[in-house]
C-alpha cells in the first residue's frame, strides 16, 4: 500500500456499512466521501452485514452481532482494517470485540453523535453511554464531525491524538448572495429537511405552531424520508392532520434540485433537533441565506448564533419556540437581517482545506502504533 507503513502494513480495507449510495441521510453522505477517499489511497471494500435469515431472532443486537460474525468468517484478510460508523452500535457493539480480541484487527471507527444523550431513563442513558464508551475505547483511531462530538470523544477517555475532526460536511458552496426575499408577504415558509425521525422533534413544531397567534399566515414544509407505517410515523401524521391554523406539508425525499428550489422559495428553517452531531441541513440552509430556528444542543451552537444568523431555544421548550417562530414569522426587518448574517455565517464555515489529505497519515498512525503496541 503506497500511503502507509511497510513494517506490518494493512493487507486490506474494509468499510462496514450500510447502502451509503442509496440514501441521502448527512451520516450517509459523510460515510460515502470517507468511502470514496480511503479507495483513492488503498483497496477499500464496502461491505454490508445484511440480516437476511435472522429475522427469527427478536434481538436486534443479536441479529446484528450474528450478522457481523458471519461476514468476519467469510470476508475479512489477517492483518485488516475495518472501518465502521458508530451510529449502529447497537448491532455492532458485541461483533467489534470478536474482530479485535478474536481475530487481531484494527479499527477506525467513525462518529457522528452518541445515542446516550437521547436516553429517556437515567439506567438507560447509563447502559448506552458505557455501550458506546467501550465501542469507541476499542477503536485505534476515531473520526468526528464536531467539537461537541470530540469533546465527547474526549470525555470517554481517548487521547486527542487518536481523533481528527473531518469537515467533511463543509463542502457547500453558499450562494454569491443573497436572494431576494419579499418582506411584505402575508405567507410565511418555513422549511425543514431530514430523515424524519423521533430526534428531529417535528411534534414539538406543531405544537408551537398550533399556538402561534400572529397575523400571517404559516406553512410549514417537510421533506425527507418518513415510515408512514411505523407507529411514530402513523402519530405523527395523526396530529399534523390536527394541527390547525397552518398548512403542513410532507414532502417526502426529493431529487437535489428540488431540494434546491425548496430553499431558494422558504423564508426560514426550522430545524428543532433534540440532538446533532453536526447539523449538516442547517448549513445548508444557511447557505442559502435562510434564518435557522433551532435547538441549543450538542454542535447546533457550533453552527447558528442566537441573536445574529438565527434562534435558539432550549429543547422541549414549546413557549420558547413559539415565542422564536411569532419573531421570525411577524417581524419580518429581523428575519432578513438574521437570514443575511445566516449567509455570512455559511461563508465562513465552507472550508477549502483538502481533509481527504488526512487520510494517508491516519493510516500510518494505526499501522505505526499497531507496530508499537506489538514490540511492547
Amino acid at each position: 500500500m503506497r500511503a502507509v507503513s511497510r513494517t506490518n502494513p494493512l493487507t486490506h480495507i474494509y468499510f462496514v456499512a450500510g447502502d451509503i449510495f442509496g440514501q441521502t441521510t448527512g451520516g450517509t453522505l459523510c460515510d460515502r466521501e470517507i468511502f470514496v477517499a480511503l479507495q483513492d489511497i488503498a483497496p477499500c471494500e464496502l461491505v454490508l452485514c445484511p440480516l437476511s435469515g435472522l429475522r427469527w431472532l427478536r434481538s436486534p443486537i443479536l441479529r446484528g452481532l450474528i450478522a457481523n460474525i458471519r461476514v468476519a468468517f467469510t470476508r475479512f484478510e489477517p492483518g485488516s482494517l475495518i472501518v465502521f460508523d458508530n451510529g449502529n452500535y447497537r448491532d455492532i457493539f458485541l461483533a467489534v470485540w470478536w474482530w479485535k480480541l478474536l481475530k487481531g484487527h484494527r479499527l477506525l471507527g467513525i462518529v457522528f453523535h452518541f445515542d446516550f444523550h437521547l436516553a429517556a431513563r437515567p439506567w438507560t442513558r447509563w447502559l448506552r453511554k458505557a455501550q458506546e464508551t467501550a465501542l469507541v475505547r476499542s477503536m485505534e483511531y476515531v473520526l468526528t464531525i464536531s467539537l461537541s462530538s470530540q469533546e465527547d470523544i474526549i470525555r470517554m477517555g481517548i487521547p486527542p491524538d487518536r481523533i481528527a475532526i473531518f469537515e467533511v460536511s463543509r463542502q457547500l458552496k453558499p450562494l454569491s448572495m443573497l436572494p431576494k426575499r419579499d418582506t411584505e408577504k402575508n405567507t410565511i415558509v418555513f422549511f425543514f429537511i431530514a430523515t424524519i425521525e423521533p430526534r428531529k422533534a417535528l411534534p414539538d413544531v406543531f405544537e408551537a405552531l398550533q399556538r402561534y397567534g400572529g397575523t400571517k399566515n404559516l406553512v410549514f414544509r417537510c421533506a425527507g424520508y418518513l415510515d408512514h407505517e411505523s407507529d411514530y410515523g402513523k402519530q405523527l401524521l395523526s396530529q399534523a392532520r390536527k394541527t390547525t391554523g397552518v398548512e403542513i406539508r410532507f414532502l417526502g425525499r426529493l431529487p437535489k434540485e428540488e431540494v434546491t428550489k425548496e430553499f431558494l422559495s422558504a423564508d426560514a428553517f426550522l430545524f428543532p433537533s433534540r440532538w446533532e452531531g453536526y447539523g449538516m441541513a442547517i448549513e445548508e440552509a444557511m447557505s442559502f441565506g435562510l434564518p435557522v430556528v433551532s435547538c441549543r444542543i450538542g454542535s447546533i451552537p457550533e453552527v447558528v448564533t442566537d441573536g445574529h444568523d438565527g434562534w435558539l431555544v432550549t429543547p422541549g421548550d414549546i413557549a420558547a419556540l413559539t415565542s422564536a417562530i411569532t419573531e421570525c414569522a411577524d417581524n419580518a426587518a429581523e428575519r432578513i437581517r438574521r437570514g443575511r448574517h445566516a449567509l455570512e455565517s455559511a461563508r465562513r464555515l465552507h472550508k477549502h482545506t483538502d481533509w481527504k489529505a488526512l487520510l494517508p497519515q491516519i493510516l500510518s498512525t494505526i499501522v505505526g502504533s499497531t507496530t508499537s503496541n506489538s514490540k511492547a
